[in-house]
């Protein structure tokens, strides 16, 4: 079974980040101040933790710079030797965007921060919520979200705000930290990217596929929106570029030689990255010169069910953020996601230090009002349609589809979700040769050229019809899909839901299709019992496969029910 494509992380070497485990668990409980008991608590960890950061500062003397140059590492002076930093005085600064410019003189400039001393540990005396907003005066809250409103007009072309994003923007612009849960097409993005053009400093953006990250990079450049990104398929030498336009400075690397060193750094408002770079050290050392510098303004976190083993989408890497929050405690987080159970919400909360008393989780309507939601049984089709069967009844489907969208001189696209990489191959070909429209397959098989060709000529409407694993489709973002087809049952409503949400973003009707069949289900069920035994035959095999393999049954039940049970689909 296809997974959705991830990016390599080979080229950048993994950070062992030792974490304080103790300490942190004294500061979990967040906006709430130690108390004597706390205080005591806390006191009984620090010869540990004192002595456990002694012995990171003396293993090495020395540490590679942003750069990749030799540099003295500020770890090997003793924390107790280090005089206390003085108030510096931060000049007042502009931050021009398009000719516009806000006041940055409302902002502090944060430092290191004065709860956590050079090496990290947490201070007993001014432990505060990871989720306190930076203050903010009225006049900077109201001025920010007037420049917002010239923004969202002038780059992003519309007029106002909808469902929860008037909230989700002046809560970013407050400094709030927030759980963000809308439907698949309700303009996520634009939550982070709107307060990220007003914000005084950079907004980093994690996301988990590449595919995603350049599309929305593209988008927001063609807006005169500074975007960039930083992944493990641009090659060395762009990431240097990008990683110079983040500092603000050109390196003496050959790498940098190769472009003109007299022309100016463009600024980035929006930086896209993957969670595996977040790892490495050389990107956490950037965002710490960032950080100190006062030039970070928010995280926000996309498809944050990734980070859920609850969730249909795990990815191990997102298990790992947490460092962000301890690292830096008063940047707020935005956590995005269109598919979150419980569950799911629970284990975000968790991983990244939201207490609800504190973070709010601002969830909306999952109802996709415009979405018809239609079950076809295979094994009926196929006795009943003859000679071709379900696969005949596909076809007529599809080509109704688009002579409606011909007939009102309409755009028109679709997506047929399949289980194995060469039905995508077959079915690509039966429907071109049958309907004389082009579809095209897309799978992990694929090389990445081939699958950004494919991407690229179904966004433009050169190829109509994307025949593809669930390699393909997350965060699609095309306006006139009139039609999701699932050729094979998918493995949870959750998972259903989010690929059949890619129809109908322009609001208009659209159709979801699922062509069920008992041998779907019954090949899922095997599939995920044969993992489970496979984990179970490993040694050291994590004791939670079978947990895992429990909740995967669930879910397919559930989708199961969802195409068998006589009741309303939606």
């Amino acid at each position: 079974t296809d997974a959705p494509v991830r990016d390599s992380t080979s080229t950048y070497h993994s950070l062992s980040h030792p974490s304080n485990s103790n300490a942190i668990q004294q500061v979990s409980k967040l906006g709430v101040s130690f108390g004597k008991k706390q205080g005591n608590n806390l006191e009984s960890n620090k010869s540990g933790i004192s002595s456990s950061t002694k012995s990171r500062s003396s293993t090495s003397t020395s540490q590679t710079s942003l750069f990749g140059n030799i540099v003295k590492n500020i770890q090997d002076t003793d924390v107790s030797t280090v005089p206390k930093k003085k108030k510096i005085h931060v000049p007042q600064k502009k931050v021009v965007l398009d000719d516009d410019s806000i006041d940055e003189s409302a902002f502090p400039s944060r430092g290191i921060s004065k709860h956590i001393n050079l090496n990290g540990i947490r201070q007993k005396k001014e432990i505060q919520s990871f989720a306190t907003p930076r203050s903010l005066n009225i006049a900077t809250k109201d001025s920010l979200m007037e420049r917002a409103r010239q923004v969202m007009k002038k780059h992003f072309k519309i007029d106002s705000l909808r469902n929860l994003q008037p909230e989700a923007v002046d809560g970013a612009l407050k400094g709030q930290s927030q759980i963000l849960v809308m439907a698949t097409g309700q303009g996520k993005s634009l939550c982070y990217q709107l307060p990220a053009t007003v914000l005084p400093g950079i907004t980093i953006v994690l996301s988990p596929l590449i595919a995603l990250m350049v599309d929305q990079v593209q988008s927001l450049n063609k807006k005169d929106i500074p975007a960039a990104l930083m992944s493990s398929s641009n090659g060395e030498r762009e990431n240097m570029e990008v990683m110079q336009r983040l500092v603000g400075r050109r390196s003496d690397t050959k790498q940098s030689k190769s472009s003109n060193p007299l022309s100016p750094l463009k600024p980035i408002k929006l930086l896209y990255c993957t969670p595996e770079l977040m790892e490495t050290t050389r990107f956490r050392a950037i965002l710490n010169e960032l950080y100190k510098k006062g030039k970070l303004s928010l995280f926000a976190i996309d498809e944050a069910h990734c980070l859920s083993t609850w969730g249909h989408d795990f990815r191990p890497a997102y298990r790992k953020l947490s460092w962000i929050r301890t690292s830096f405690p008063d940047i707020p987080c935005m956590a995005c996601t269109a598919t979150a159970t419980a569950k799911v919400i629970q284990d975000i909360r968790q991983t990244l230090l939201m207490n609800p008393d504190d973070v709010p989780c601002r969830m909306s309507s999952f109802n996709r009002g415009n979405i018809s939601y239609e079950v076809r049984f295979k094994d009926t089709l196929d006795q009943t349609i003859q000679p071709l069967g379900a696969k005949g009844d596909l076809v007529s489907l599809i080509k109704t589809q688009h002579a409606a969208a011909a007939k009102d001189n309409l755009p028109c696209s679709g997506i047929i979700y399949v289980h194995k990489r060469s039905d995508a191959g077959d079915l690509a070909r039966h429907i071109s040769k049958a309907t004389n429209i082009k579809a095209a397959p897309y799978h992990a098989g694929l090389s990445d050229s081939v699958r950004k060709d494919t991407q690229r000529k179904w966004t433009d409407g050169t190829i109509s019809i994307a025949v593809a694993t669930v390699a393909f489709g997350m965060g699609i973002d095309l306006g006139h899909v009139k039609y999701v087809i699932h050729w094979a049952m998918a493995k949870s409503i959750e998972g259903f839901y989010q690929e059949s949400g890619r129809a109908g973003r322009d609001g208009k009707n659209a159709l979801s299709i699922l062509y069920y069949s008992k041998d779907d289900a019954s090949k899922f069920a095997f599939l995920i019992k044969k993992a489970k035994e496979s984990k179970q035959k490993k040694k050291g095999a994590s004791a939670n496969s079978s947990k895992e393999c429990d909740a995967g049954l669930a879910a397919l039940q559930g989708m199961i029910d969802y195409c068998t049970k006589a009741c309303c689909r939606r």
